[in-house]
């Protein structure tokens, strides 16, 4: 029985190639991770032997929105045996003579070859409106070996060498998005709540703190601690004791609990 010789020397992730796609998702928030489909090879372990130039077909998962990136990973393409004398992978796109997707530098060594980070494959080039609209795309690979053969390794969620694409999640931009927007808007407007909540909405006008305010609340009894402990936080700020009202002054900071579409959202008169 063969075993890949990455099995052997699994630090096959520990270098970055010219594969790699220039800016590299660094906040996992925001992308979104699109998983293989068949006929890609899924389970345990790996497939037999495939020779020099003969091509494995792997799936992806297509988002129906363009994607801004798509990044492919294959890191699962290794030297079976690491005994040959030359590797080299090469990469298409729908069909085993498509788009040249990618071409690696030929290695004389199979750990060597073994090391070609195949993690971040930009493919945002090649992504068509049918790839969108059937919510796949192809992606064919082979080895070009002298002196050995090469496989790849299953699919299989959560190990090692498990393979995926990834696209920036739009809905996860728009929110982080508006996050950085609300806290700028906060920060203009000298508001500061902590811990800060998932939506603000600032209205016009100001309100000045006297020696006359008053904290009162209005609704529900549990919140009479939330108002007693702001009492005993402006009371230290004024430095005078600040006495809980009876919500028909003015003046007062009236604590009430307003129905609301989306959960975390604070309104701010």
């Amino acid at each position: 029985m063969q075993i890949p010789v990455a099995a052997l020397a699994l630090v096959a992730l520990l270098f970055p190639s010219p594969a790699r796609a220039d800016d590299q998702p660094t906040d996992p928030v925001l992308w979104q991770r699109l998983e293989t489909l068949d006929p890609t090879p899924k389970g345990t372990g790996f497939v037999s032997a495939l020779e020099s130039g003969q091509m494995q077909q792997f799936r992806f998962a297509v988002p129906r929105a363009l994607p801004g990136r798509y990044l492919v990973s294959l890191n699962n393409i290794v030297a079976m045996d690491g005994t040959g004398t030359s590797y080299q992978v090469e990469i298409h796109v729908d069909s085993p003579d498509g788009p040249l997707l990618y071409v690696g530098q030929r290695a004389s060594r199979g750990q060597d070859f073994n090391l070609e980070d195949l993690s971040r494959l930009d493919a945002t080039e090649f992504i068509t409106r049918e790839h969108r609209r059937q919510g796949y795309v192809d992606i064919w690979a082979t080895v070009h070996v002298e002196g050995d053969t090469w496989t790849t390794y299953r699919d299989s969620d959560g190990e090692p060498r498990d393979i995926y694409a990834l696209a920036p999640d739009a809905e996860a931009v728009a929110r982080r998005e508006s996050d950085r927007a609300q806290e700028t808007e906060m920060l203009r407007a000298g508001v500061s709540v902590i811990p800060c909540p998932q939506r603000v909405v600032l209205r016009g006008g100001a309100f000045d703190l006297s020696r006359e305010v008053r904290v009162s609340v209005a609704g529900s009894d549990e919140d009479d601690a939330t108002a007693e402990y702001l009492r005993g936080e402006l009371s230290a700020l004024l430095k005078q004791s600040v006495l809980l009202g009876s919500g028909d002054q003015r003046g007062e900071i009236r604590l009430e609990r307003v129905p609301i579409a989306e959960p975390g959202r604070l309104a701010l008169p």
